[in-house]
């Protein structure tokens, strides 16, 4: 886990909008804070920085689940 006082390719903080699932919320949240960045943050970068992202189903997920999986109540 990072530690943004004294690494600053660490996130300081991460807040989104829930996909309205907790688990794909907790998900994509350990996806996002899971390491530390690539590059270290720009001195001049601005803050906060502000991304998009685009989430699309997989369609091959159906296929790699066990069919347990697929027949959800």
């Amino acid at each position: 886990m990072c530690d943004d006082r004294t690494d600053n390719r660490c996130h300081a903080r991460v807040e989104f909008a829930s996909l309205g699932d907790p688990d794909a919320d907790a998900t994509l949240r350990q996806l996002l804070t899971a390491g530390p960045l690539a590059e270290p943050r720009l001195p001049d970068m601005l803050q906060p920085l502000r991304v998009r992202l685009r989430l699309a189903a997989n369609p091959d997920a159906a296929a790699a689940a066990p069919a347990s999986a697929a027949r959800m109540p």
